[in-house]
């Protein structure tokens, strides 16, 4: 799983989100979403569902689209081209949407 915590961690830098503030959002501990973007731990359905709901992103989906283009076959690599586009717009839209929870702000 670590394609998927590899892309947890991008949709969190990409928002410019502290992992803490990324984790307040997810509903789960800093630790924990550490752990799934260093590949040490799995990624529930719940967050999955939280992704979605927050930000629209199949976070599945998107660890599919960063994968190295050389080891898709030549005809999937212009639709995986085409869905990080899709995602790096969906993440800037919802950029200045963000909240910040209050224990996070400022740090």
């Amino acid at each position: 799983m670590q394609a998927t915590g590899a892309a947890l961690r991008y949709v969190r830098q990409h928002l410019g989100l502290t992992q803490r503030a990324f984790a307040a959002q997810l509903d789960i501990t800093p630790e924990h979403l550490s752990n799934v973007e260093n590949g040490n731990g799995k990624l529930s359905t719940s967050v999955a569902a939280r992704l979605q709901e927050l930000w629209n992103l199949d976070i599945y989906v998107l660890a599919w689209a960063l994968s190295d283009p050389n080891s898709l076959p030549p005809s999937l690599r212009a639709p995986a081209k085409a869905l990080r586009k899709y995602f790096n717009q969906i993440l800037k839209a919802n950029t200045a949407d963000i909240p910040v929870p209050p224990e996070t702000a400022g740090g």
